[in-house]
């Protein structure tokens, strides 16, 4: 086998709706140097022998199986099995743009870097509908240029882009260096991981655009099912601070924008149950605030001034006051969202308005210029047919110059001219 260049290292869980796609889309990269780990997590469907199907025919897919301990464990398998000298940590429910391993590659190469970002699209699932690119890379906050890091960008570097860890290539070296593993965890193993690489690393770039399509709207998937494990972001990301903390790589305003927006998410997610709800809260209240180093927070640490806010009021309120807090706060939002789209729905009829009339003049204008060559070609058809009388004349004067000058030179002109010399001196005499 020659030198691998990345390994796609995935998790397989009862995958087999999307799996063929998924595969079909990783076997089609254009950058052939790859290997494609597959981790059967235990499956009770047909993705075990789906994936055997398609190792039987590429050599480059490798399959592992283990009992169902989650994905974070199946990663970790992957990994210790991968030879690529770059490391993708892709999902079996997703489906890759051709492209997306060359690119990040190439950029990863130029830039020496420890990990490569890109964009992904969203697909949502039961409605068939697509939306395309700036679902992850936030690039209120992406550098300019390429490589930077914690040290260089310190409060920002973890609210570039999200926790998914399948919007990233990792340096295997780095990886292995730092020692980092994904955490066996049924929710949220992703995140300890991901977001202690990004604080490591010494050197992150981008490409910036939509390499994948991620698929969102699945009941049965991990993201789906926080609810059933409300608390498991509030440990991740205790996890996250305690191991930064050891390690005197912690970025403390990324971290606390970072944590608040993943606690909101966690609450929001959780409210389809008022237990869940009420743990997850209490969890939170109890032992995350402390734990997240949220209790050392300034207001000034935040982009968002509502997250400062959120977080006194998960500081004073029960769980009950704060859902009917949280449920205000995005009923004000929603309002808030709905006028922008109203507002933006009114200027886009007034452009089409604005279209409609140019288009319009535009018309008139087209109309009028054809008029107008049409009254050009005629005077250019009579400037034409004058330059042709012209000619003319000057030809029929040539001759006539011609006939003169032969006249004056005739012997019978000069003897005529000599004998009417003398009867007209006389005369004048």
């Amino acid at each position: 086998m020659c030198n691998i260049k990345v390994s796609v290292i995935m998790p397989v869980y009862n995958a087999e709706k999307h799996l063929r796609q998924c595969l079909d889309s990783v076997a089609g990269q254009t950058l052939k140097e790859i290997e494609i780990i597959c981790v059967d997590d235990g499956s009770t469907d047909s993705s075990p022998a789906i994936l055997e199907e398609y190792a039987a025919s590429d050599s480059r897919f490798r399959i592992y199986h283990q009992q169902n301990l989650f994905a974070g464990v199946a990663r970790n398998n992957g990994m210790s099995h991968a030879t690529g000298k770059y490391l993708a940590f892709w999902d079996s429910d997703d489906y890759f743009y051709p492209e997306a391993l060359e690119k990040m590659y190439a950029k990863a190469e130029e830039d020496h870097a420890d990990i490569c970002l890109c964009d992904a699209d969203q697909y949502y699932d039961g409605i068939d509908f697509e939306t395309t690119g700036g679902m992850y890379l936030n690039h209120k906050h992406l550098p300019a240029e390429t490589p930077f890091s914690r040290k260089t960008h310190p409060d920002i570097i973890l609210n570039i882009i999200n926790a998914a860890p399948w919007t990233k290539l990792f340096r295997h070296d780095f990886v292995s260096d730092t020692g980092i593993l994904f955490q066996a965890v049924r929710n949220g193993n992703d995140v300890y991981f991901v977001e202690c690489m990004l604080a490591l690393a010494d050197k992150v770039t981008y490409v910036d655009e939509p390499l994948l399509c991620y698929r969102r709207n699945q009941s049965d998937s991990l993201v789906g099912t926080l609810s059933s494990a409300p608390t498991a972001p509030v440990d991740a990301w205790i996890a996250i601070h305690d191991t930064l903390m050891e390690r005197n790589a912690f970025p403390a305003k990324s971290f606390r924008n970072k944590v608040m927006s993943s606690m909101i998410y966690m609450l929001r997610n959780a409210s389809g149950s008022f237990t869940a709800f009420s743990g997850a809260y209490d969890y939170l209240k109890n032992v995350g605030i402390t734990g997240l180093g949220l209790d050392q927070a300034d207001p000034s640490d935040f982009f968002d001034p509502w997250h400062s806010d959120c977080l006194d009021h998960i500081k004073q309120d029960d769980a009950q006051d704060f859902m009917a807090y949280l449920f205000h706060y995005t009923y004000i939002k929603l309002t808030e969202a709905n006028a922008k789209r109203l507002k933006q729905k009114q200027k886009a009829a007034d452009a089409k308005g604005k279209l409609k009339n140019v288009k319009a003049d535009l018309k008139e204008a087209v109309s009028e210029g054809k008029q107008l060559r049409k009254e050009l070609d005629a005077l250019q058809a009579e400037r034409d047919a004058l330059s042709a009388d012209k000619s003319s004349l000057q030809e029929e004067l040539g001759e006539l110059q011609k006939k003169l000058d032969e006249t004056l030179n005739s012997n019978s002109y000069k003897v005529g001219h000599a004998l009417m010399w003398l009867p007209g001196k006389i005369k004048n005499g």
